[in-house]
């Protein structure tokens, strides 16, 4: 018996220096295939312990003023963390 797992292309944002730029608006995106590359945050994102973003996938954001802004994630059908 022949058993093969298939394999998923990594997101073309998947490492923080590859980030897409996103403007103001929704921004849909897919996950599967990212790995981990970012910075451990052990004091601000310390989910049961676990203090990475797995699986991440980086945008870059610019401003058109300096007004507030939200971003939000509130919508994800996945346990999501910015």
């Amino acid at each position: 018996m022949l058993v093969s797992m298939g394999a998923f292309a990594q997101p073309a944002n998947d490492d923080c220096v590859d980030a897409i730029e996103v403007t103001y608006g929704a921004t849909l995106f897919n996950t599967t295939g990212a790995t981990t590359d970012g910075p451990d945050e052990p004091t601000l994102c310390n989910f049961n312990s676990f203090t990475q973003i797995d699986g991440d996938i980086w945008f870059e954001f610019v401003a058109l003023s300096n007004c507030s802004h939200t971003v939000s994630a509130c919508t994800a059908a996945f346990d999501a963390k910015i």
